[in-house]
């Protein structure tokens, strides 16, 4: 298995786990939900550039995230 594919699972496991959908990333990161499909089902090997931009996605989603819930707790 390749390092590019490892990451790939734990990603998307980390993902999976959280409140944002894996579609919801891959629309923030510009990229098709059927192109993860594809990955996960190792019909293509992910580029690392888009695994960056995957991983960008979800901790900018999680963030805005956490962002609102602050705001909420304080008030604002």
């Amino acid at each position: 298995m390749s390092t590019a594919t490892n990451y790939l699972q734990s990603l998307l496991a980390e993902i999976d786990a959280g409140p944002v959908s894996v579609a919801k990333v891959c629309y923030e990161a510009g990229l098709d939900p059927s192109v993860v499909s594809r990955w996960k089902r190792g019909a293509v090997e992910p580029r690392l550039s888009s695994l960056e931009r995957l991983s960008e996605a979800h901790d900018k989603l999680l963030a805005a995230l956490a962002a609102k819930a602050s705001r909420k707790l304080l008030g604002a």
